[in-house]
């Protein structure tokens, strides 16, 4: 991606093309969320994609007859956010994506404002809006992502209240990816999510790479969104828990700097009991063996992608320290 300091428009067209992919699977009686909102966009440059992951539901023809300005891309089976993400990224042409949650329900201004904010700061790979629950709209789902040195990450002020704190522009660590819109050039510079992840932390880990590389990720509060909840993740049991263990530490070992190893090094292990004893006190104790023992069969292919993100990074350390973790040092002046 080249960047210019003279105008934004010698980077960026002033009005891009903005394409909407949405993976699914077996989401049939939720698709109105977002389909529905995503037809009321006030945005001119919009166009649909449905990525139908091995649905065995009436999905392909529920959209057919309701949204039939949706194009419909089927894969055989379901083979996972990541996958399915990349499958709709590959097959698309526009300047822009926009990733979105088949139970995310995005306000008519949402597009526009993410295209707003991403025309004004040609240095950002990627935007994310102030995504609410969908139950009780005056509490945080995420303003974006956090993550820690020790590997924890997930959804930034998840939980909290809306109640002023976050109504400002700002940059995030990055953009989730159930409401996010991406340049086209990112991905191009920082790749696909990694399929490996299959779901669940694609997202920090994508984030992590573009941070190594120095593209930002706005936050912009305008832009509004209301998730009705987990409606996938529900129905994966324990492997929700598996995933998460072997992706946050697949994570860690490919993207965290040889310095950020001999730093937090204690840290990393000490979230690692954190884990252990949570599978203990759930049941999990199988299940975090196998995605331990699966980290580590996967050391060679691990190694192989560190090398590379680590040779192409650009950032420094105090770059990196700036954007991982802020968010604790951010509560922490707030409640001074």
């Amino acid at each position: 991606m080249e960047h210019s300091s003279s105008n934004d428009s010698d980077t960026w067209p002033l009005v891009p093309t903005v394409e909407a992919v949405v993976p699914s699977w077996n989401g049939a009686s939720i698709l109105h969320y977002a389909l529905d909102s995503l037809a009321r966009q006030d945005y001119p440059k919009l166009s649909v994609t449905l990525v139908d992951n091995g649905s065995d539901d009436d999905t392909v023809r529920i959209v057919g007859e309701r949204w039939p300005t949706v194009r419909v891309l089927r894969l055989p089976k379901n083979t996972g956010f990541a996958y399915a993400t990349n499958y709709g990224i590959a097959r698309s042409s526009a300047d822009l994506l926009a990733l979105i949650n088949n139970d995310v329900e995005l306000d008519p201004s949402w597009v526009s404002e993410m295209v707003e904010t991403l025309n004004h700061h040609p240095m950002a790979g990627s935007a994310t809006g102030r995504m609410l629950r969908w139950h009780n709209r005056t509490t945080i789902d995420n303003i974006g992502l956090v993550c820690h040195w020790d590997g924890s990450c997930g959804p930034l002020a998840a939980g909290l209240d809306d109640d002023g704190t976050y109504d400002h522009p700002r940059t995030v660590f990055g953009a989730c990816a159930g409401a996010g819109v991406y340049r086209r050039t990112a991905f191009e510079l920082v790749g696909n999510f990694d399929e490996t992840f299959v779901t669940y932390v694609e997202d920090v880990d994508w984030s992590f790479r573009a941070q190594q590389l120095r593209l930002e990720c706005r936050y912009v509060p305008s832009a509004l969104s209301y998730h009705l909840g987990s409606s996938t993740g529900t129905r994966l049991g324990a492997r929700k828990f598996y995933l998460y263990v072997k992706n946050s530490c697949t994570l860690i070992l490919k993207n965290w700097p040889a310095w950020a190893l001999a730093k937090y090094w204690q840290s990393i292990f000490w979230r690692l009991g954190s884990l252990a004893r949570r599978s203990v006190r759930e049941d999990h104790v199988l299940t975090y063996c196998a995605a331990i023992l699966h980290v580590l069969r996967s050391l060679p292919d691990t190694r192989r992608q560190r090398r590379v993100i680590q040779r192409s990074a650009t950032a420094t350390q105090s770059e990196l320290i700036a954007v991982v973790e802020p968010e604790r040092r951010f509560r922490h002046q707030q409640s001074k």
